[in-house]
């Protein structure tokens, strides 16, 4: 960034600088960068499409302890947070779903 050769004040230095970085920002966005990925597009979860061990317990009529044990051997999609072991129910259904086609 070049230098202004004779800055009246501090204000225009620092006006000047602002300006040039905006300048950066919207080169950047052009170029894609910053731009939202598909990602963001996508529709959020609500509590109404987690589910927890048991509630996909009951759904599969198994015990809880068969469905922590497909998910940690990965039979089943689960997400784990913490201490906690979470399925979105769309996957689970996809499942029911598919095994039905057979």
């Amino acid at each position: 960034m070049a230098q202004p050769s004779n800055p009246s004040s501090a204000a225009e230095v620092h006006q000047r600088r602002s300006t040039d970085r905006l300048a950066g920002l919207r080169r950047g966005h052009e170029m894609g960068v910053g731009a939202p990925d598909q990602s963001d597009l996508r529709p959020r979860l609500t509590a109404s499409d987690v589910l927890t061990i048991g509630e996909v317990a009951e759904l599969l009529h198994v015990p809880e302890s068969t469905v922590g044990d497909w998910a940690r051997r990965r039979v089943i999609p689960s997400l784990k947070l913490g201490r906690r072991r979470i399925f979105v129910r769309a996957k689970i259904e996809a499942i029911i779903l598919a095994d039905d086609d057979r």
